[in-house]
């Protein structure tokens, strides 16, 4: 079986690269596919999460991210879509792929399009309104935010067109009416940990970008109200992002003691196994990979109920605990809850590790292999 998959660059440190990795190195040890990634974006450097050499890269140099203003996203979008789309069309004919895949990058716009005579496999990394959500969230500008909702409607026709949408959620999959053939495939762990947390450090971790939808400003608003109580506990944060420099100000300004950002660390499950519990703080997530590798390594975690994959996750007062998404002081109330309970904290902790059980490679990627075998028939 051949199988293409198409991705904007494999350079970013982010999820949806890290997933993908996870599952294509998979694949070409465990089977005979012959696999295909084919980026747009101009490559500066080797990917950032090691690819099996089996794996053939192909980039097509379109470069859609060159265009940093508006007006010059506006002005060369058509242009370089119908280069990409020239450029696939022509990768397609000479590959013969039995299914392409798309992360719902700029291929959806024509990819149903496209009679090769391949399956066309859509995956949502995200949840269904986050492109729209980001853009509302992250610009007043009126035009930006009417292209943006423009955008979204015509994403959920294109991807209606599709012979199959594979979502992270069920919740997700439930965002996508207009979808004929919905699958839910949660991401798989993309580690196994022998060494797991033994508590008692007195050690809270966060990780993730420094971005608004990371919610890490609500994180340090819960702490600002905790941190004076605990003085032998400390929250370790790790990631990079537009935000750091806000974050890092507000901890100055509100003279919060005991917490440090720290830049991101590729084998963060190391830093995992050194703390007694995770806690995420996201406005919104399209899954919450991080809530398994976390639980992998034996930590309850501490969740705001958001959009969408902690509450799929977690089971609230076994291997973590819920909160209303936005009440930091909740959130707050449940860190000092696990703080305060070592013998609690052991047994979600036990709990957490069989959780992600069912989230091992092995048993996420028999899902991928007999969605791959049905759809390619």
């Amino acid at each position: 079986m051949r199988l293409l998959y198409c991705i904007p660059s494999l350079e970013n440190c982010g999820g949806t690269e890290r997933v993908l990795t996870t599952r294509l190195n998979y694949l070409a040890e465990h089977t005979s596919y012959s696999l295909y990634v084919v980026t747009t974006e101009r490559q500066l450097s080797p990917p950032y999460f090691k690819l099996n050499p089996e794996i053939s890269v192909i980039n097509l140099d379109i470069n859609f991210e060159e265009d940093n203003t508006l007006g010059a996203k506006l002005l060369n979008y058509k242009r370089r879509l119908r280069l990409y789309k020239e450029k696939l069309s022509e990768l397609i004919r000479e590959l013969k792929p039995d299914i392409v895949t798309s992360m719902l990058s700029h291929e959806i716009d024509f990819l149903s399009n496209l009679e090769d005579g391949s399956a066309k496999i859509g995956e949502n990394h995200f949840n269904r309104n986050f492109r729209y959500e980001f853009v509302k969230n992250n610009s007043k500008n009126i035009l930006r935010r009417t292209i943006a909702k423009c955008r979204d409607f015509v994403l959920g026709y294109n991807v209606s067109k599709l012979d199959a949408l594979v979502t992270l959620t069920q919740e997700d999959a439930d965002a996508w009416p207009d979808v004929v053939k919905k699958l839910v495939i949660p991401n798989p762990l993309s580690f196994t940990q022998k060494q797991k947390s033994r508590g008692g450090s007195k050690q809270i971790v966060a990780a993730g970008r420094l971005t608004r939808e990371k919610g890490f400003d609500m994180l340090l608003d819960a702490w600002r109200l905790i941190f004076k109580f605990y003085p032998d506990w400390s929250l370790m944060i790790y990631g990079e992002g537009d935000e750091r420099e806000g974050l890092q100000s507000f901890i100055q300004s509100q003279g919060i003691e005991n917490v440090c950002i720290h830049p991101f660390v590729p084998n963060i499950s190391d830093k995992f196994v050194e703390s007694d519990f995770y806690v995420l703080s996201s406005r919104f997530e399209g899954f919450g990979l991080v809530i398994i590798e976390a639980m992998e390594c034996g930590l309850p975690v501490v969740a705001f109920d958001c959009q969408s994959g902690p509450g799929e996750i977690i089971t609230d007062g076994k291997d973590g605990i819920l909160v209303k998404i936005g009440d930091v002081v909740a959130l707050a109330d449940a860190m000092r809850c696990l703080m305060d309970d070592g013998r609690l904290r052991s047994a979600m902790g036990l709990s957490a590790i069989e959780k992600a059980n069912r989230y091992s490679i092995d048993n996420i990627m028999s899902k991928w292999i007999n969605l791959y075998r049905t759809i390619s028939c």
